[in-house]
């Protein structure tokens, strides 16, 4: 069925990035990841978070959401397409932040949470897009 647990190293990956993601950020949803649920808890969280003014939170919240929708992806088209989902969106958020550098003189500080996030998907990529790449597990 479509809930079976056969062997996709790609997905379990992404799960346990999320599962870092949840526990840097003290959160834990209800719902399943790659979910309706889930993405409308991260929706929620992002909200509450903008309105608290609590930039950790909204971060961790808005990847989080990345990283759901990469799993609806891989469930529903290729691997490859969920892998290239993430990296558009962390190559994005790297462009924007050395934009930030080269516009201000003084070095760039990354908060804490986007050095974290980043470090997090940049350190994985190469191990990603490998699994991702691996038609064993399409």
């Amino acid at each position: 069925g479509h809930m079976d647990t056969r062997e996709n190293p790609f997905k379990e990956k992404l799960l346990e990035i999320m599962a870092s993601i949840q526990t840097y950020c003290q959160k834990s949803p209800m719902s399943d990841f790659g979910t309706q649920h889930y993405e409308q808890w991260a929706i929620q969280m992002e909200k509450k978070a903008a309105k608290d003014g609590n930039r950790k939170d909204r971060v961790c919240a808005e990847h989080l959401r990345k990283y759901n929708e990469a799993l609806q992806i891989n469930d529903t088209i290729r691997m490859i397409d969920a892998y290239s989902h993430l990296e558009t969106f962390y190559t994005d958020e790297k462009e924007k932040k050395f934009a930030v550098l080269n516009d201000s003189k003084k070095s760039l500080k990354l908060d804490e949470t986007d050095e974290f996030l980043m470090n997090l998907f940049f350190d994985n990529k190469k191990m990603l897009k490998k699994l991702a790449e691996n038609p064993k597990y399409e």
